[in-house]
């Protein structure tokens, strides 16, 4: 079996990331999800093996391609945002471990099971967004965003709707810093 081979899904072809939950020394759960900022909506997670494709830059919202813009990872601090802004307290246990101290309302659409892997997304990478969903961010427009992704990538079912309404609604709580421009 050639060694490049990891873990993906068999109907977009990204790789699969796996998060364990839980204490250190005492893991609860194991999360598989899609590679990417936003779970997708339009298909369910199927695990296969082959070598994996990075996907082209795109939008983390909507998925237009060459975003303009990149909102960097992490909240904003409190000076620039007031008291209710998410605060953070990370402690690097070493290797790929994290124990995460976290003070943030997800929306209450995200499902419980989906914060944690969706926190990692906010807490440690940046996002990009195009420059329709730019706009949209910066007027905190949740259903302005879900329409769009939507009408980029038909969900598979309400629950999927759903789903990416938390995911959104909980970015738009969470993501509060100014966007920066986009570079390769």
């Amino acid at each position: 079996m050639p060694e490049d081979l990891e873990p993906l899904c068999v109907h977009c072809g990204v790789e699969i990331a796996t998060i364990e939950i839980g204490e250190p020394d005492r893991i609860e759960s194991l999360v598989h999800r899609h590679l990417l900022r936003v779970e997708p909506w339009d298909h369910p997670l199927e695990m296969g093996l082959g070598v994996p494709t990075p996907p082209p830059p795109a939008c983390d919202l909507c998925g237009a391609p060459d975003p303009a813009w990149t909102y960097p990872r992490g909240p904003a601090p409190r000076e620039e945002h007031g008291d209710d802004a998410p605060t953070v307290e990370t402690t690097d246990l070493g290797g790929n471990e994290f124990e995460i101290a976290l003070s943030f309302e997800r929306h209450p659409d995200l499902p419980p099971d989906e914060a944690p892997a969706l926190l990692l997304e906010l807490l440690f990478h940046d996002w990009r967004a195009c420059d329709p969903c730019s706009v949209m961010i910066a007027d905190r427009n949740l259903d302005g965003l879900v329409e769009r992704a939507l009408s980029h990538r038909p969900a598979d079912g309400e629950a999927a709707i759903t789903r990416l309404r938390g995911t959104f609604g909980t970015f738009l709580r969470f993501k509060t810093r100014h966007p920066e421009p986009a570079h390769d």
